[in-house]
């Protein structure tokens, strides 16, 4: 009779949340030289954004005004399409050699019980260690190959295409959840757990709460922000950190950027909300891709 009860209330404060969130507005696809991006529209709102982990507190409340963001993560097409129209050669390309992530399959001799990053000659988005479709997330791409994709399709469009804000991301990606790790990960989203080592063609499977897919896991995503080791005097406005950041040990102050909601080869419980990770913005891996955002003219 408890169980039931409690039950029955959980389904209650569901139903009740469900009302209260507002929705995400689908929005006409933007199409440029063969290929298209859907988008949606995320509603302005607050949320209490981090965690109680190093690096993701102090938990703060952030305002985040309504702007656009892709449903998906940027493909292996859309991304040839600005490489076809532009001849633009990412940094793994100019120096031949990427990042790769490293795993042995749980129960195979030699597994590891975390993976690795190993630097591989020849390892580009063309050739990321494993065969993808146009469908799949682009990876193996640098901060600044990103930043220049969304240059790209803004000067095509005439529309502010850039990469989300950290503040942004999270509040996107939660769309209006309070839990640290999307509930169900596994329907969400890949990893290691089930990605068998290597990327999917987006939107597989299912979407948050406003639309959007693999946020959690496929390819990890670009942020706009610098790298700080935790969030005193961050912007509480939705509004990306652009100034300042923090030094660690394989990166220089000011050059570190941030790879945000986990990827096809790492552990299921990355698959976070609020988890951060710091990259070079030249650093590029077989797991690191991104998501473009729209501010509202």
């Amino acid at each position: 009779m408890i169980r039931e009860s409690c039950v029955l209330l959980f389904g209650l404060a569901a139903r009740l949340i469900a009302a209260d969130l507002p929705t995400a507005q689908k929005l006409p696809a933007v199409a440029v030289r063969g290929v298209s991006v859907e988008m949606v529209r995320i509603p302005a709102g607050e949320f209490l954004m981090g965690a109680d982990n190093e690096g993701e507190r102090p938990r703060h409340q952030v305002k985040v005004r309504s702007f656009d963001m892709a449903t998906t993560e940027v493909t292996v097409g859309q991304f040839r399409a600005f490489t076809q129209a532009t001849g633009y050669k990412t940094e793994a390309e100019k120096e031949n050699w990427g990042f790769v992530c490293c795993w042995s399959k749980p129960g195979d001799a030699g597994w590891r019980s975390r993976g690795y990053w190993k630097k591989e000659e020849g390892a580009t988005w063309r050739n990321p260690g494993f065969p993808q479709s146009d469908a799949d997330p682009v990876i193996l791409l640098s901060w600044q190959d990103a930043a220049e994709f969304c240059k790209w399709l803004a000067t095509e469009t005439g529309q502010q295409f850039r990469l989300p804000s950290e503040a942004e991301w999270e509040y996107a990606a939660r769309a209006g959840s309070e839990a640290d790790l999307q509930a169900g990960a596994d329907t969400y989203g890949w990893s290691r757990e089930n990605s068998e080592l290597r990327t999917h063609p987006v939107a597989l499977k299912k979407p948050n709460a406003w639309g959007l897919f693999d946020t959690a896991g496929n390819a990890w995503e670009w942020v706009a922000d610098v790298w700080t080791r935790d969030y005193e005097g961050a912007p509480t406005d939705g509004s990306a950190r652009m100034d300042g950041g923090s030094s660690h040990p394989q990166i220089a102050p000011g050059d570190g950027r941030i790879l945000r909601g986990g990827g096809w080869g790492l552990e299921r419980a990355t698959l976070r909300f609020a988890d951060r990770s710091p990259f070079g913005s030249h650093q590029r891996c077989n797991n690191s891709g991104f998501r473009i955002a729209r501010s509202i003219q």
